[in-house]
């Protein structure tokens, strides 16, 4: 998954934000997109710090399995790596580490955040399933921890793989 810039904008305390998924392709077809719009790009428009602050932005994608192959019972979509603020244990992403904000992946009813290595879904049961999961604005430490003078673009990336036996 590939966030692309993001503007924040000093005078307004604002944030424009986008990101592409991207997804290993094997051994099947895997299709990652916004739920709101056809496309495998999220805008979420100008945000201020405070909404990244209180989570207030999120947006949902849908990742997609098609035509998959293998040993269902041993397969699993992971999140594999992708580019983390330091001090955020890999869960904030951000193109530039030294960042105090970017974007956490959590699960559809946004109770759970995703690290790199964590397993968003294994209970796949055949080769057509699907998964919705969040993307969220948030401070590194995913609490109050940016810094409100932290203004202009930013990129991130996270990689989702589809694992089988």
């Amino acid at each position: 998954m590939f966030f692309q810039p993001v503007l924040v904008n000093a005078d307004n305390d604002s944030i424009h934000f986008e990101f592409t998924a991207y997804v290993d392709q094997e051994p099947c077809e895997i299709i990652v997109e916004d739920l709101y719009a056809a496309t495998d790009e999220i805008d979420f428009g100008i945000v201020s710090i405070q909404d990244i602050i209180d989570q207030t932005q999120t947006r949902q994608f849908e990742i997609i399995l098609q035509d998959c192959e293998g040993d269902f019972s041993t397969s699993s979509i992971q999140m594999t790596s992708g580019s983390t603020v330091d001090g955020s244990n890999d869960y904030v992403f951000n193109s530039d580490p030294d960042a105090y904000f970017g974007v956490a992946i959590m699960d559809e009813d946004e109770q759970e955040y995703f690290s790199i290595g964590d397993i968003v879904f294994d209970q796949i049961e055949d080769g057509d399933e699907h998964i919705i999961l969040t993307a969220v604005l948030a401070c590194y430490d995913r609490g109050q921890g940016c810094l409100k003078d932290e203004v202009g673009d930013f990129s991130a990336n996270v990689t989702f793989s589809y694992l089988s036996d």
